[in-house]
């Protein structure tokens, strides 16, 4: 289950490392795919800021698809320390899916 950086961006306010991996490549994967681009993935972000000497980082997990009915969805856990989220990553995976799933019935 490895994770891809597949981008930073910088700004005034700290820098966002952004990762994702391709779920619905894994064994036993039976959930519907998006309808645009036939794939599901999930995205992670961590944003680390620095102001005025106080550090801070904070994470979140996503999910963005269109269901079969052509609406799309943005499921997000947000607001994780670094620990919580890379620790407990395969249990934040499953309550996504199980979002995903539930929207697209």
């Amino acid at each position: 289950m490895t994770y891809t950086l597949y981008k930073t961006e910088s700004s005034e306010y700290g820098i966002t490392n952004f990762y994702q991996r391709r779920v619905d490549t894994d064994e036993g994967f039976d959930l519907p795919v998006c309808q645009c681009n036939d794939k599901v993935f999930i995205n992670a972000e961590v944003f680390a800021m620095d102001f005025k000497g106080n550090k801070k980082v904070s994470c979140a997990i996503s999910l963005t698809h269109e269901n079969l009915q052509g609406e799309w969805c943005d499921l997000k856990i947000y607001s994780l320390d670094e620990f919580d989220l890379w620790n407990n990553i395969k249990h934040y995976e499953t309550k996504l899916l199980q979002m995903w799933e539930v929207f697209n019935k």
